[in-house]
């Protein structure tokens, strides 16, 4: 069977011009399931945060724990439950 990414993790802004957007982006492209995002950003503000809200990405501010991170990457990867 394939097998995919699980998540991606990016920074909001990128070299050149571009952003976590384009990241997604090509995951989507790339990658035929739904795929998690995660977006860091040390200026998260309203745009930033409508963006990630209407695309249903998570978006943390820096500085980021590594247990925050972890526990959000767990979350959001956890398989659904199966009903019986």
């Amino acid at each position: 069977a394939e097998r995919f990414t699980d998540a991606v993790v990016t920074d909001h802004r990128l070299a050149g011009d571009s952003t976590s957007a384009d990241v997604a982006g090509v995951v989507s492209e790339l990658v035929p399931i739904r795929v998690p995002v995660v977006v860091l950003s040390a200026d998260a503000g309203t745009s930033l945060d409508r963006m990630a809200r209407e695309r249903g990405w998570s978006l943390l501010s820096k500085p980021v724990s590594p247990q925050r991170l972890r526990s959000l990457l767990v979350e959001l990867t956890r398989p659904a439950p199966t009903s019986a």
